[in-house]
């Protein structure tokens, strides 16, 4: 049997470079946050695909995703950012093999 962390990287679908880092329930408000965080070192610049290396992260971000049952569902992430040239780009969840 799968544990719940297993459970919810395959429904995810984190892809290279996520991993799922903590999750937290919170039964009075009926919320459910899910920490993921990018843990590779390089990561593809959005526009020219080229693997490049990661230059820092953004501030940590709280995004809403689609309810679990009758919880509210969080993902908690601070998004990585890559430097071409004297250009800096943030990630954008970006998976060679999907786009």
């Amino acid at each position: 049997m799968k544990s719940i962390e297993e459970l919810l990287a395959e429904i995810l679908e984190l892809g290279d470079g996520w991993t799922l880092k903590d999750i937290q329930v919170d039964r009075r408000l009926k919320e459910i946050d899910i920490f993921i965080e990018y843990i590779n070192s390089r990561g593809y610049f959005p526009e020219t695909k080229e693997l490049l290396s990661v230059y820092d992260y953004g501030k940590p971000r709280r995004i809403r995703h689609l309810d679990l049952f009758e919880y509210k569902c969080y993902l908690n992430t601070r998004i990585p950012r890559v430097k071409h040239d004297k250009s800096y780009q943030t990630l954008i969840l970006y998976r060679p093999n999907i786009i």
